[in-house]
């Protein structure tokens, strides 16, 4: 079964470890994890707000802007296709794991902690993986 684990930073990232398959994480969380288990490294931030080491760091990197990485995102794309219903990294993240056809989509360390998460952002979450059951 083609399995992608998405990894953000919050508790429950550690889970990780142990998971089979092909890891994705949010940028912020990359230097939690094992650096050799980690496939694919999601920085969908205004390159303004980007972390210094990004650029450098020799590893993929996923981004919705141009610049020297391995790949872009499909922002138009996906838009086109399920409409203006990204609010997170973790939705745009779910998102192109359903288009690459996997099966099973494991996600740890995503709480949407803060109030700002939780209001602006949970429901593009539950959108996404709702489309996943389709």
């Amino acid at each position: 079964m083609k399995t992608v684990s998405l990894v953000g930073r919050s508790n429950g990232y550690e889970h990780a470890f142990n998971a089979e398959g092909t890891i994705w994480c949010v940028s912020s969380a990359f230097k939690l994890l094992h650096p050799d288990k980690v496939d694919l490294i999601f920085n969908l931030h205004h390159p303004d707000v980007f972390e210094d080491w990004l650029p450098d760091e020799g590893h993929r990197v996923c981004t919705a802007f141009p610049g020297p990485y391995k790949r872009q995102y499909p922002v138009d794309h996906m838009i086109r296709k399920y409409g203006p219903v990204f609010g997170s990294s973790i939705s745009w993240m779910i998102a192109l794991a359903i288009e690459e056809g996997f099966q099973k989509i494991n996600i740890f360390g995503c709480d949407m902690a803060s109030k700002e998460e939780y209001i602006y952002q949970r429901d593009t979450f539950f959108i996404c993986a709702e489309e996943r059951k389709r």
